[in-house]
């Protein structure tokens, strides 16, 4: 156990010093268009970001900046459940998979951090995982339709590497059942995720299901004071 700690912590100085958390670090690229691509809205933006400052996690897009750095991380906005980042982060002999959950909801207040879990891929990445990035991530052509509503939940795949940075959005993947592009992204999602040791289907239900020690800070409408 003390050599996985010295491990992690090791994996966190040497491989991820460009990750560094910063005071108001900015997450996303942020366009003004319908429909964005590589980009979100600024409603979108402030959204996926206060969750992810919460979660105390570091800024991909800030990682551009450092050529060596190669990261990926799915993140799980459930309207009515606990938000979720699986951050991977590949150096030249290991993975490093640290998993956050939060305790609020994705549509709401997010809470605090609630459960991390660290875990060490000594082997890399799988294949079927490296060659499914390299489909989709790193692929330019590869680009989802762009759905839309409300509730459901919101999934977010973001990818840093060789100094280029990519990024996924996608509203509640059944809304995609028809888009080939779209069924590939949620197989990508569900990749990513599960590097976290889970299966897909386990953390979406304990997304609904975990229960925390402490309530989750309460956003307060001022009207109705």
């Amino acid at each position: 156990m003390e050599n996985m700690k010295r491990l992690i912590a090791m994996l966190l100085l040497c491989g991820c010093s460009a990750l560094a958390e910063d005071a108001a670090p900015q997450y996303f690229p942020v366009s003004t268009n319908s429909t964005p691509v590589n980009a979100v809205s600024p409603f979108g933006s402030q959204w996926y970001s206060e969750h992810l400052q919460r979660m105390q996690e570091p800024s991909l897009l800030q990682a551009t900046n450092q050529a060596h750095v190669t990261a990926y991380r799915f993140t799980y906005l459930p309207t009515w459940g606990r938000p979720l980042a699986v951050r991977t982060v590949v150096t030249t002999n290991q993975v490093y998979v640290r998993t956050v959950r939060l305790t609020g909801d994705g549509g709401y207040d997010p809470g605090y951090i609630g459960q991390t879990t660290d875990r060490v891929l000594t082997n890399g990445l799988p294949q079927d995982v490296s060659q499914l990035i390299d489909r989709t991530i790193w692929n330019g052509k590869f680009q989802p339709e762009t759905h839309r509503g409300c509730d459901g939940s919101e999934w977010i795949v973001e990818g840093v590497k060789d100094g280029k940075y990519r990024l996924f959005t996608m509203w509640t993947p059944e809304a995609y059942s028809k888009d080939p592009q779209g069924m590939l992204f949620v197989t990508l999602s569900e990749a990513l995720a599960e590097l976290s040791g889970d299966r897909m289907d386990k953390i979406m239900q304990d997304c609904h299901t975990l229960r925390f020690n402490k309530d989750p800070l309460r956003r307060v409408d001022p009207t109705s004071e």
